[in-house]
């Protein structure tokens, strides 16, 4: 498995630790997120020790702040719930796959 794929399942499964979220939630929204079948996202939890979630959370500690930056939607009124994607590493400026629409983020605080 690709170190991305393993990065977002580790941010799904966190974020759904910082919600508070059922298990049965939580392994259907890490496939989802990291787009991987279903028992996948069962095998990469049963396989994952205390230690290395431990390191992944030391290795990201901005992770809810890119999750957060990573889903803002569109504020367009043709396309309610799209994702924006960001426009280059420094999650400042996002696009909207579907129309178009831009957003520039000015402070990164905003989203604490």
């Amino acid at each position: 498995m690709k170190q991305k794929t393993k990065n977002k399942l580790y941010a799904a499964w966190a974020w759904c630790d910082h919600e508070d979220k059922s298990t049965e939630f939580m392994l259907q929204f890490m496939a989802d997120e990291a787009g991987v079948e279903y028992d996948t996202a069962v095998d990469f939890v049963t396989a994952s020790t205390d230690e290395a979630r431990t390191q992944w959370y030391k290795d990201n500690p901005d992770w809810l702040n890119k999750w957060r930056l990573e889903h803002i939607l569109c504020p367009a009124p043709k396309c309610p719930g799209a994702l924006l994607e960001p426009m280059d590493e420094s999650y400042t400026s996002f696009k909207c796959p579907k129309c178009g629409h831009t957003v520039v983020v000015f402070k990164k605080e905003y989203f604490n």
